[in-house]
């Protein structure tokens, strides 16, 4: 399946990744090295999955370059060397090799000075990974020893990117971080403290994902509200010059409260209270007020894909297939496969008796969940006829 974010014709496609095999060589029985522009890549996954990644990582260190190009005057060539797993116990030994965390599926190396990912992930997760550790990698040539926050919080804030029509979407609200912030508003550590943590404290198991959630929202409000100021600590850390955060950002109590606000507006205009208040509504039985309140959340933010898929599903449950096809295509097309939004989408097309359709959805829903009972027995049902 072609990446959404490159749509070629099949035989441009064809020409190109027979081009890009000639550049690739047996290193081992299950590995190929591969050159592009500006990575080496060493990959056990097949040579059309590779190509795939190998240009959306091009893509990437483009827009990169693009938007740090006013911070950092140099450009980089690299090459950046990018590992590509086929399997996740592949790249557990690997991690463990090295004596680095095994439960991770992608992380940028600093002491090998390498991206390994885990390559057979769901499109959006190996996309937002792909930002995410990306950005480490790039940085790491211009800055070595950012501070966490900033590091963390730029690599989430790119991280959660979307595609729109072939290009990046950066700015958008980190739903995830956004809900956590919401329900732990009330216990959040000052953000003086988060900017002043070391690794290990950053990375305490306890706090981490407040953590990565709050410099999230720290870059989200200096890159929208205040630029200037996260262009100066660029230039400052660039140049190795001292920084006092005090200067720059004025008193602890004032950034406290300029990131309340912020929180509070982002809540608001990214739909995520709306959507919420829907789930509570669907685990009521209340379902047209449910989708009232996933059009309102809508409204205000049309890619807030969790809503869309909800939507989706409560419309299969009203017995209103076009309307669930329409809304779940659209989660797809966002490289968001998520194994039920292929099987709603299947069992909405059957109830159009679209079976061929309702097939492919079925086993690709099977390919993503294979021990899925649900599926199973969709598919079951299916291929001996007994679709109602």
């Amino acid at each position: 399946m072609d990446h959404p974010i490159f749509p070629i014709k099949n035989l441009i496609h064809s020409l190109l990744l027979a081009f890009f095999a000639l550049f690739c060589a047996e290193a081992q029985a299950t590995w190929q090295r591969c050159r592009t522009k500006h990575y080496l890549i060493l990959a056990q996954t097949p040579p059309n999955l590779t190509y795939q990644i190998a240009q959306l990582m091009e893509k990437i260190f483009a827009q990169y370059q693009r938007n740090f190009q006013a911070a950092f005057k140099k450009k980089i060539q690299g090459p950046f060397l990018l590992r590509i797993f086929q399997s996740k116990t592949s790249l557990q030994q690997y991690l463990r090799s090295i004596r680095a965390p095994t439960q991770w599926i992608g992380a940028y190396l600093r002491q090998q000075r390498e991206l390994v990912i885990y390559g057979n992930l769901p499109l959006h997760q190996l996309r937002s990974l792909l930002l995410h550790e990306g950005l480490h990698q790039f940085l790491e040539s211009y800055i070595p020893h950012l501070p966490i926050w900033l590091n963390e919080g730029l690599a989430e804030y790119f991280g959660s990117a979307l595609v729109i029509r072939g290009k990046f979407k950066f700015g958008l609200p980190n739903l995830e971080h956004l809900a956590l912030l919401n329900k732990h508003r009330q216990t959040l550590p000052p953000i003086a403290q988060v900017m002043m943590a070391d690794h290990p404290t950053f990375h305490r198991p306890q706090k981490e994902a407040i953590h990565y959630a709050q410099s999230w929202l720290l870059l989200h409000y200096l890159i929208t509200k205040k630029s200037s100021l996260l262009h100066r600590l660029f230039r400052l850390l660039y140049h190795r010059q001292p920084i006092s955060y005090p200067q720059l950002f004025g008193s602890a109590q004032r950034l406290q409260k300029a990131l309340e606000r912020h929180l509070q507006h982002l809540l608001k205009t990214s739909g995520q209270l709306d959507f919420e208040r829907s789930q509570r509504l669907a685990s009521k039985g209340k379902i047209p007020s449910a989708i009232a309140a996933l059009g309102s959340c809508l409204l205000k933010n049309p890619y807030h894909i969790p809503a869309r898929h909800q939507r989706g599903v409560l419309y299969f449950y009203q017995s209103k297939p076009r309307q669930a096809i329409q809304e779940l295509s659209f989660v797809i097309q966002m490289g968001y496969h998520w194994p039920a939004t292929f099987y709603y989408r299947a069992r909405s097309y059957l109830l159009l008796r679209k079976r061929k359709k309702a097939y492919q959805d079925l086993l690709f829903a099977q390919k993503l969940a294979p021990q899925n009972p649900r599926i199973q027995k969709e598919l079951k049902k299916l291929r001996h006829g007994f679709v109602q």
